[in-house]
């Protein structure tokens, strides 16, 4: 799947990071059935993104343009 680079400025995108800084997010977005994801993957499970961040990602103006952001990550059993 072809995937696509955006670099943003967000505080505590990583754990233990609390300051701002700009965080290069690898992404696919895929939609279908008049739904659209971005889905970011997080193996490592170390992206903690806060409410406000998830809606200005979706914002369709000025982020990325989404129904919603999922994280993939491994199992946890």
């Amino acid at each position: 799947w072809p995937s696509a680079y955006c670099s943003i400025c967000m505080i505590g995108v990583r754990k233990n990071v609390r300051k701002a800084q700009s965080v290069d997010l690898d992404f696919i977005k895929l939609h279908g059935a008049g739904n659209d994801f971005v889905f970011i993957e997080d193996f490592s499970c170390d992206i903690e993104l806060r409410p406000y961040q998830v809606a200005w990602l979706c914002d369709r103006h000025f982020g990325i343009g989404a129904d919603g952001i999922i994280l993939v990550r491994p199992p946890e059993n």
